[in-house]
Protein backbone atom coordinates (compact mmCIF):
# COMPACT_ATOMS: atom_id res chain seq x y z
CA UNK A 1 0.00 0.00 0.00
CA UNK A 2 2.72 2.43 0.84
CA UNK A 3 4.70 1.88 -2.70
CA UNK A 4 1.35 1.65 -4.65
CA UNK A 5 0.41 5.25 -2.64
CA UNK A 6 4.13 6.89 -3.15
CA UNK A 7 4.06 5.68 -6.85
CA UNK A 8 0.46 7.13 -7.60
CA UNK A 9 1.21 10.28 -5.65
CA UNK A 10 4.51 11.32 -6.68
CA UNK A 11 4.14 10.44 -11.04
CA UNK A 12 0.48 10.43 -11.52
CA UNK A 13 -2.30 12.05 -8.78
CA UNK A 14 0.18 15.68 -8.44
CA UNK A 15 0.08 15.92 -12.34
CA UNK A 16 -2.93 15.16 -13.05
CA UNK A 17 -4.90 16.62 -10.04
CA UNK A 18 -2.55 18.88 -8.13
CA UNK A 19 -2.15 19.35 -4.25
CA UNK A 20 -5.35 21.31 -3.66
CA UNK A 21 -7.51 18.35 -5.39
CA UNK A 22 -5.74 15.64 -3.33
CA UNK A 23 -5.58 17.23 0.26
CA UNK A 24 -9.31 17.63 -0.10
CA UNK A 25 -10.32 14.66 -1.42
CA UNK A 26 -7.96 12.56 0.63
CA UNK A 27 -9.81 14.37 3.91
CA UNK A 28 -13.31 13.56 1.91
CA UNK A 29 -12.71 9.99 2.12
CA UNK A 30 -11.45 9.54 5.19
CA UNK A 31 -14.61 11.50 6.89
CA UNK A 32 -16.93 8.90 4.53
CA UNK A 33 -14.92 6.02 5.79
CA UNK A 34 -15.30 7.20 9.80
CA UNK A 35 -19.16 7.77 8.63
CA UNK A 36 -19.72 4.35 7.46
CA UNK A 37 -17.46 3.15 10.22
CA UNK A 38 -19.43 4.54 13.18
CA UNK A 39 -23.35 2.76 12.39
CA UNK A 40 -24.06 3.78 16.62
CA UNK A 41 -23.91 7.12 16.03
CA UNK A 42 -27.14 9.33 15.95
CA UNK A 43 -28.51 9.35 12.76
CA UNK A 44 -29.56 13.23 12.47
CA UNK A 45 -25.75 14.06 14.29
CA UNK A 46 -24.19 11.57 11.02
CA UNK A 47 -26.24 13.98 7.96
CA UNK A 48 -25.52 17.02 9.93
CA UNK A 49 -21.60 16.41 10.22
CA UNK A 50 -22.03 14.46 6.36
CA UNK A 51 -23.77 18.40 5.25
CA UNK A 52 -21.53 20.42 7.00
CA UNK A 53 -18.42 18.89 5.28
CA UNK A 54 -19.95 19.19 1.75
CA UNK A 55 -20.59 22.61 2.34
CA UNK A 56 -16.93 22.92 3.73
CA UNK A 57 -16.29 21.46 0.33
CA UNK A 58 -18.08 24.07 -2.02
CA UNK A 59 -16.71 26.71 0.10
CA UNK A 60 -13.15 25.65 -0.67
CA UNK A 61 -13.69 25.55 -4.11
CA UNK A 62 -15.45 28.65 -4.94
CA UNK A 63 -12.32 30.41 -2.98
CA UNK A 64 -9.93 29.02 -4.74
CA UNK A 65 -12.77 29.76 -8.08
CA UNK A 66 -13.05 33.45 -6.23
CA UNK A 67 -9.02 34.10 -5.85
CA UNK A 68 -8.81 33.34 -9.52
CA UNK A 69 -11.72 35.77 -10.86
CA UNK A 70 -10.08 38.23 -8.59
CA UNK A 71 -6.45 38.00 -9.77
CA UNK A 72 -4.65 35.42 -8.05
CA UNK A 73 -3.63 32.14 -9.62
CA UNK A 74 -2.77 28.82 -7.85
CA UNK A 75 -1.31 26.02 -9.79
CA UNK A 76 0.11 22.96 -9.39
CA UNK A 77 2.78 21.67 -11.50
CA UNK A 78 4.93 18.40 -11.96
CA UNK A 79 7.57 19.60 -9.84
CA UNK A 80 6.26 22.79 -8.11
CA UNK A 81 3.14 24.82 -6.62
CA UNK A 82 3.06 27.99 -8.48
CA UNK A 83 1.03 31.85 -7.09
CA UNK A 84 0.60 34.53 -9.52
CA UNK A 85 -0.79 37.99 -8.31
CA UNK A 86 -0.51 41.79 -8.81
CA UNK A 87 0.81 44.48 -6.84
CA UNK A 88 3.07 47.70 -6.21
CA UNK A 89 6.31 47.62 -6.31
CA UNK A 90 7.63 49.05 -3.11
CA UNK A 91 10.82 50.90 -5.42
CA UNK A 92 9.27 52.29 -8.02
CA UNK A 93 5.46 52.00 -7.40
CA UNK A 94 4.72 50.65 -10.31
CA UNK A 95 2.00 47.30 -10.70
CA UNK A 96 4.35 44.15 -10.99
CA UNK A 97 2.93 40.53 -11.26
CA UNK A 98 4.82 38.41 -9.26
CA UNK A 99 5.81 34.68 -9.68
CA UNK A 100 5.76 32.64 -6.40
CA UNK A 101 7.35 29.05 -6.79
CA UNK A 102 6.88 27.06 -4.00
CA UNK A 103 6.01 30.25 -1.57
CA UNK A 104 9.75 31.85 -2.93
CA UNK A 105 9.47 35.19 -4.81
CA UNK A 106 10.87 33.35 -8.01
CA UNK A 107 10.36 36.14 -10.84
CA UNK A 108 8.67 39.66 -11.44
CA UNK A 109 7.67 41.66 -14.41
CA UNK A 110 6.47 44.72 -14.50
CA UNK A 111 2.93 44.95 -16.24
CA UNK A 112 4.11 47.73 -18.09
CA UNK A 113 6.62 45.87 -19.97
CA UNK A 114 9.85 47.69 -19.56
CA UNK A 115 13.53 46.91 -17.76
CA UNK A 116 13.92 44.36 -15.20
CA UNK A 117 12.30 44.16 -11.77
CA UNK A 118 14.79 42.78 -9.21
CA UNK A 119 18.26 44.16 -8.84
CA UNK A 120 20.15 40.60 -9.14
CA UNK A 121 18.96 40.52 -12.20
CA UNK A 122 20.42 43.61 -13.60
CA UNK A 123 23.88 41.52 -11.98
CA UNK A 124 23.91 39.43 -15.34
CA UNK A 125 24.66 42.31 -17.26
CA UNK A 126 27.94 41.90 -16.67
CA UNK A 127 28.35 39.68 -19.30
CA UNK A 128 28.56 42.43 -21.17
CA UNK A 129 32.28 43.43 -19.43
CA UNK A 130 33.67 39.84 -19.28
CA UNK A 131 32.70 39.36 -22.19
CA UNK A 132 31.99 41.52 -24.70
CA UNK A 133 30.14 40.73 -28.12
CA UNK A 134 28.33 37.56 -26.54
CA UNK A 135 27.02 35.45 -29.41
CA UNK A 136 25.80 32.06 -27.65
CA UNK A 137 24.28 31.97 -24.19
CA UNK A 138 23.03 29.10 -21.86
CA UNK A 139 20.66 30.01 -19.00
CA UNK A 140 19.84 27.34 -16.62
CA UNK A 141 16.81 28.09 -14.60
CA UNK A 142 13.71 30.06 -16.18
CA UNK A 143 11.64 31.23 -14.01
CA UNK A 144 9.70 34.33 -15.51
CA UNK A 145 12.15 34.16 -18.33
CA UNK A 146 13.20 37.98 -17.63
CA UNK A 147 17.00 38.14 -18.14
CA UNK A 148 16.94 35.72 -21.06
CA UNK A 149 14.35 38.31 -22.84
CA UNK A 150 16.41 41.09 -21.34
CA UNK A 151 19.64 39.24 -22.99
CA UNK A 152 17.97 39.09 -26.30
CA UNK A 153 17.12 42.50 -27.03
CA UNK A 154 20.88 43.50 -25.73
CA UNK A 155 22.76 41.48 -27.93
CA UNK A 156 20.53 41.75 -31.13
CA UNK A 157 22.66 38.92 -32.76
CA UNK A 158 23.06 36.61 -30.19
CA UNK A 159 21.49 33.62 -29.44
CA UNK A 160 20.27 32.02 -25.68
CA UNK A 161 19.39 28.33 -24.79
CA UNK A 162 17.53 28.04 -21.60
CA UNK A 163 17.08 24.89 -19.70
CA UNK A 164 14.09 25.03 -17.33
CA UNK A 165 13.00 21.68 -15.63
CA UNK A 166 9.27 21.97 -15.41
CA UNK A 167 7.35 22.72 -18.34
CA UNK A 168 4.64 24.09 -15.99
CA UNK A 169 6.64 26.89 -15.30
CA UNK A 170 7.53 28.11 -18.71
CA UNK A 171 4.04 27.64 -20.01
CA UNK A 172 2.63 29.91 -16.71
CA UNK A 173 5.04 32.44 -17.41
CA UNK A 174 3.96 32.45 -21.69
CA UNK A 175 0.34 32.63 -20.37
CA UNK A 176 0.49 34.84 -17.08
CA UNK A 177 4.02 36.97 -17.53
CA UNK A 178 4.24 37.83 -21.04
CA UNK A 179 6.78 35.48 -22.38
CA UNK A 180 6.46 34.97 -26.47
CA UNK A 181 8.69 32.72 -28.28
CA UNK A 182 11.57 33.84 -30.06
CA UNK A 183 13.53 32.39 -32.94
CA UNK A 184 17.19 33.21 -31.03
CA UNK A 185 15.75 31.78 -27.69
CA UNK A 186 15.25 27.93 -27.58
CA UNK A 187 13.92 26.24 -24.31
CA UNK A 188 14.87 22.50 -23.22
CA UNK A 189 12.98 21.10 -20.55
CA UNK A 190 15.37 18.91 -18.64
CA UNK A 191 17.68 18.73 -15.59
CA UNK A 192 20.11 21.44 -15.47
CA UNK A 193 23.10 18.97 -14.81
CA UNK A 194 21.47 16.25 -17.76
CA UNK A 195 21.78 19.26 -20.36
CA UNK A 196 25.31 20.21 -19.30
CA UNK A 197 26.32 15.79 -19.42
CA UNK A 198 24.98 15.37 -22.37
CA UNK A 199 25.26 18.59 -25.38
CA UNK A 200 28.01 19.29 -27.31
CA UNK A 201 27.50 23.29 -27.20
CA UNK A 202 30.14 25.72 -27.00
CA UNK A 203 28.89 28.73 -25.27
CA UNK A 204 30.54 32.51 -24.51
CA UNK A 205 28.63 32.51 -21.29
CA UNK A 206 25.99 30.61 -18.99
CA UNK A 207 24.13 32.08 -16.47
CA UNK A 208 22.87 30.48 -13.44
CA UNK A 209 19.97 31.36 -11.53
CA UNK A 210 18.92 27.92 -10.00
CA UNK A 211 19.87 28.46 -6.52
CA UNK A 212 16.89 29.25 -4.41
CA UNK A 213 16.85 30.07 -0.82
CA UNK A 214 15.16 26.67 0.31
CA UNK A 215 16.06 24.38 -2.07
CA UNK A 216 19.22 24.47 -3.60
CA UNK A 217 20.12 21.46 -6.30
CA UNK A 218 23.15 20.82 -5.41
CA UNK A 219 24.33 18.31 -8.07
CA UNK A 220 24.57 22.21 -10.24
CA UNK A 221 26.58 23.54 -6.82
CA UNK A 222 30.17 20.59 -6.82
CA UNK A 223 33.20 20.60 -8.86
CA UNK A 224 32.49 18.17 -11.15
CA UNK A 225 29.25 20.63 -12.62
CA UNK A 226 31.73 23.02 -12.31
CA UNK A 227 34.01 21.48 -14.76
CA UNK A 228 31.09 20.60 -17.12
CA UNK A 229 30.37 24.38 -17.22
CA UNK A 230 34.20 24.77 -18.14
CA UNK A 231 34.24 22.52 -20.89
CA UNK A 232 31.23 23.75 -22.53
CA UNK A 233 32.66 27.74 -22.67
CA UNK A 234 34.64 28.76 -25.29
CA UNK A 235 38.52 29.86 -24.52
CA UNK A 236 37.36 33.80 -23.22
CA UNK A 237 34.18 32.29 -21.64
CA UNK A 238 32.48 33.39 -18.08
CA UNK A 239 29.91 31.75 -15.87
CA UNK A 240 27.51 34.18 -14.15
CA UNK A 241 25.99 32.34 -11.30
CA UNK A 242 23.25 33.59 -8.89
CA UNK A 243 23.12 32.53 -5.45
CA UNK A 244 21.74 33.32 -1.81
CA UNK A 245 23.47 34.30 1.68
CA UNK A 246 25.90 36.26 2.67
CA UNK A 247 29.98 36.58 2.86
CA UNK A 248 30.39 36.64 6.03
CA UNK A 249 29.55 34.97 9.39
CA UNK A 250 27.32 31.25 9.25
CA UNK A 251 24.94 32.68 6.59
CA UNK A 252 28.15 32.71 4.24
CA UNK A 253 29.11 29.16 4.16
CA UNK A 254 26.78 28.25 1.30
CA UNK A 255 28.83 30.82 -0.58
CA UNK A 256 32.22 30.02 0.80
CA UNK A 257 31.83 26.71 -0.55
CA UNK A 258 30.86 27.49 -4.03
CA UNK A 259 33.67 30.29 -4.33
CA UNK A 260 36.05 27.48 -3.49
CA UNK A 261 34.58 25.32 -5.73
CA UNK A 262 34.89 27.61 -8.59
CA UNK A 263 38.37 28.72 -7.86
CA UNK A 264 39.41 24.86 -8.13
CA UNK A 265 37.93 24.87 -11.15
CA UNK A 266 38.26 28.76 -13.10
CA UNK A 267 41.29 31.35 -12.85
CA UNK A 268 39.41 33.80 -12.18
CA UNK A 269 36.68 34.27 -9.80
CA UNK A 270 34.77 37.36 -8.32
CA UNK A 271 32.15 38.33 -5.79
CA UNK A 272 29.44 40.75 -6.30
CA UNK A 273 26.72 40.96 -3.38
CA UNK A 274 24.00 42.99 -4.19
CA UNK A 275 23.79 44.81 -1.08
CA UNK A 276 27.17 46.27 0.11
CA UNK A 277 27.17 44.30 3.71
CA UNK A 278 28.71 41.40 3.57
CA UNK A 279 27.14 39.77 6.21
CA UNK A 280 23.82 40.50 5.10
CA UNK A 281 21.78 37.72 3.60
CA UNK A 282 21.39 38.61 -0.05
CA UNK A 283 21.31 37.94 -3.51
CA UNK A 284 25.20 37.28 -4.95
CA UNK A 285 25.97 37.28 -8.05
CA UNK A 286 29.46 34.98 -8.32
CA UNK A 287 31.32 35.74 -11.48
CA UNK A 288 33.70 32.63 -13.23
CA UNK A 289 36.18 33.85 -15.65
CA UNK A 290 38.59 31.57 -18.44
CA UNK A 291 40.17 35.16 -19.08
CA UNK A 292 39.96 38.44 -17.80
CA UNK A 293 39.75 42.03 -19.12
CA UNK A 294 42.69 44.21 -19.54
CA UNK A 295 41.16 46.95 -17.33
CA UNK A 296 40.01 45.06 -14.46
CA UNK A 297 36.59 46.24 -13.02
CA UNK A 298 37.30 49.49 -15.09
CA UNK A 299 34.15 50.46 -17.67
CA UNK A 300 33.24 53.52 -19.34
CA UNK A 301 29.96 52.11 -19.24
CA UNK A 302 28.12 54.12 -15.89
CA UNK A 303 25.18 51.34 -15.42
CA UNK A 304 28.29 48.44 -15.52
CA UNK A 305 30.46 50.52 -13.22
CA UNK A 306 27.64 50.37 -10.43
CA UNK A 307 27.38 46.66 -10.62
CA UNK A 308 31.74 46.70 -10.69
CA UNK A 309 32.18 48.59 -7.79
CA UNK A 310 30.04 45.93 -5.14
CA UNK A 311 33.11 43.99 -5.79
CA UNK A 312 34.01 41.85 -2.44
CA UNK A 313 37.82 43.45 -2.22
CA UNK A 314 37.95 41.20 1.24
CA UNK A 315 39.69 38.04 1.56
CA UNK A 316 36.91 35.04 1.49
CA UNK A 317 38.57 32.30 4.07
CA UNK A 318 38.76 29.06 2.46
CA UNK A 319 37.02 27.63 5.94
CA UNK A 320 34.70 25.00 4.16
CA UNK A 321 35.45 22.47 1.91
CA UNK A 322 34.69 22.47 -1.96
CA UNK A 323 31.70 21.02 -2.53
CA UNK A 324 31.51 17.58 -5.02
CA UNK A 325 29.01 14.92 -6.00
CA UNK A 326 30.33 13.00 -3.16
CA UNK A 327 29.79 15.85 -0.22
CA UNK A 328 27.51 18.50 -0.44
CA UNK A 329 25.95 19.88 2.33
CA UNK A 330 24.05 22.65 0.56
CA UNK A 331 20.88 21.86 2.88
CA UNK A 332 22.84 22.45 6.00
CA UNK A 333 24.81 25.47 5.17
CA UNK A 334 21.10 26.94 4.09
CA UNK A 335 18.91 25.51 6.99
CA UNK A 336 21.50 27.38 8.93
CA UNK A 337 20.17 30.88 7.40
CA UNK A 338 15.98 29.71 8.16
CA UNK A 339 17.16 29.96 12.27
Amino acid sequence: GSIVGTVLAGFFLISYLGTFKIVISLALTMFLISFLADRKSYLPVRVAALVLMFLVLVGLVNTKTFNEKNGFIDIDTDYNRIWIYDEQDHFTGRLVRRLIVNGENDSSVFLDGSDLVHDYTKFYRLVSYFRPNTARALMIGGGAYTYPRDYINSFPEATIDVVEIDSGITNTARKYLGLVDHPRMKVFHEDGRTFLNNTDKQYDAIFLDAYKSFSVPFHLTTREAVEKMYKHLDGNGVVLANLISSVTGKDGKFLRAEYATFKDVFPYVYVFPVATDGSVLQNIMLVAAKSTPENVLKSPNKELQTYLNNLWEELIPPDVPILTDDFAPVEQYMARTLR
